[in-house]
């Protein structure tokens, strides 16, 4: 079996991130490492252990608000001495059969396969918590694809790409080029990633690889991050020819924060702070 790396970045969410290493300690089959890159942070002396070998280590941006999330995910990936890279958001907890049922897909197909993130209400995951009790309140995404149990399936929809839980052989991401460090901070690096492994034939595939998404509040649309999502729709929309995240740009022209058009996007104005406010959601799907 390959040699396996499992990488997690992380910028505060200390609570998240120890949940993450107590699940990665439950694996069926533990990595040979575990590699976190903080972002504009020191790294974390109380970091439970995760049952294997861990690389902790800092990267700095320039301005403490902008988080270098595309350089972190590729500086944890050259730091890896796995033959496969198991990415996992801080805010997932891995179910204990998590690189069980990714790795072995990954090998096979030597594509681009991205796991299955459930849901977790609101009180799941705080304190004390065990994998069964994760798995029986655990909610499915509504708007994602199914996937049989315990399986995989081949995809042609690579917008339905998201960096909570993938896998990709070394060497492939390396080719690809990883991330690209031109996107700033959130919104747009995932879809552009996929894309770019589309454009250099890698094939994606989904697969039932569970991971628990821990419940935090966030902004329906993400009014904290407008500044980001207009520079990064511009980037992509140069790239690739055409414009992602609709849905959120639809609504910041609806609230009068840009100027959209088929060919232009601007940004016109920053949310009030009324208006981020009021954009908090506890939805786990928002």
């Amino acid at each position: 079996m390959p040699t396996v790396s499992l990488l997690t970045i992380v910028k505060g969410r200390r609570q998240n991130l120890h949940n993450q290493m107590r699940g990665i300690r439950a694996l069926t089959q533990v990595p040979g490492e575990v590699i976190v890159v903080h972002m504009n942070e020191p790294t974390d002396p109380d970091l439970p252990d995760p049952g294997c070998k861990l690389v902790e280590v800092t990267i700095k941006s320039k301005g403490e608000d902008q988080l270098p999330i595309a350089r972190a995910r590729n500086h944890a990936a050259t730091l890896a001495t796995g033959e496969i890279l198991v990415f996992l958001d801080v805010d997932c907890i891995p179910a204990p059969t998590y690189p069980e049922n990714l790795v072995p897909v990954v090998e096979f197909t030597r594509g681009l396969v991205m796991g299955n993130p459930l849901y977790l209400p609101v009180d799941s995951g705080r304190d004390d918590w065990a994998a069964d009790e994760l798995a029986a309140a655990a909610m499915v995404h509504p708007r994602r694809p199914p996937i049989p149990s315990g399986g995989y399936v081949p995809s042609e929809e690579y917008h339905l790409f998201w960096s909570l839980c993938f896998g990709i052989y070394k060497e492939t991401f390396l080719e690809t080029g990883g991330f690209d460090e031109n996107y700033r901070g959130y919104g747009g690096e995932d879809t552009d990633f996929a894309f770019t492994a589309r454009a250099a034939g890698i094939r994606f595939f989904l697969a039932d690889a569970r991971v628990y998404h821990q419940h935090h509040v966030t902004h329906s649309p993400p009014l904290n991050h407008v500044e980001d999502l207009v520079v990064n729709a511009n980037a992509f929309r140069k790239k690739w020819g055409g414009w992602p995240m609709e849905g959120w740009l639809r609504a910041f022209q609806d609230a009068g924060l840009i100027k959209w058009t088929e060919d232009e996007l601007s940004l016109l104005r920053l949310p009030t702070e009324g208006e981020i406010q009021n954009s908090r959601s506890v939805d786990p799907f928002a």
